[in-house]
């Protein structure tokens, strides 16, 4: 009994793993309708093995290795289908790069290279390298803490501010630099205490409209000493 048994059990075992019956012919993608993201995960050639062989892990790990990829799962489906369900990355931004625009999500990874901007606000860089010192291209990184910081003077200036026609630009010396329509700027550096340095703007705003005076600079990136300078005049502390 137990020697059939055995042999049934190894030529069972071999034509599970041989027979093209079961090898991966189809690729089933769930999660997106976006043409190039499927061609891209459709080049990653995950068929053609045995699918009781097939490593879903490692699968998983060539699709999220995409830059329009936040997460992926491969799954089996008997007999010779692979299933890959994918979670697309959101934009949030257009990181604006020279003559380059790149969609970037929260996380700061920036998703692809677009002509038009799709009603996303935009936030222009004059750094040469990405977050993690690479030129800039789909699947690099922005820092963020700053993509999150623009994020939130964009919603905050208009609400808190009264500041309603601007734009956003990262800067090699004076961090996050937000340029007035009206000429002037503001100066955040970095996202630390970035509740005070709104607060700080708008009383500085407050108190030139009190005046009925012009601003043409203003900065606010040591926190609590900011200084403000208008049009025509010295630095004023």
């Amino acid at each position: 009994i137990l020697v059939p048994l055995a042999l049934g059990l190894i030529f069972g075992g071999h034509f599970l793993l041989t027979a093209s019956y079961f090898q991966v012919h189809h690729i089933q993608i769930e999660g997106t309708r976006n043409e190039q993201l499927i061609t891209a995960i459709q080049r990653l050639q995950l068929g053609g093995v045995n699918i009781f062989l097939a490593n879903t892990s490692a699968d998983a790990a060539q699709v999220e290795a995409l830059p329009p990829v936040s997460s992926a799962t491969v799954t089996r489906s008997l007999p010779d289908m692979l299933v890959v369900h994918v979670v697309e990355r959101q934009p949030v931004l257009i990181w604006q790069v020279g003559s380059s625009a790149f969609q970037v999500d929260a996380t700061g990874v920036l998703i692809d290279q677009v002509q038009q901007v799709n009603g996303l606000p935009v936030v222009s860089d004059e750094h040469q390298r990405d977050h993690n010192g690479h030129p800039f291209k789909p699947g690099g990184k922005i820092d963020p803490a700053m993509v999150q910081m623009a994020r939130q003077l964009l919603e905050r200036l208009p609400a808190e501010a009264g500041i309603t026609s601007f734009s956003l630009h990262d800067t090699l010396d004076y961090g996050l630099v937000m340029v007035s329509a009206d000429g002037w700027q503001a100066r955040f550096g970095g996202p630390n205490d970035l509740d005070t340095k709104i607060k700080e703007l708008t009383a500085i705003l407050q108190l030139v409209k009190q005046q009925g005076q012009q601003l043409a600079l203003v900065d606010v990136r040591f926190g609590f000493y900011p200084y403000y300078r208008l049009k025509g005049s010295a630095t004023t502390p």
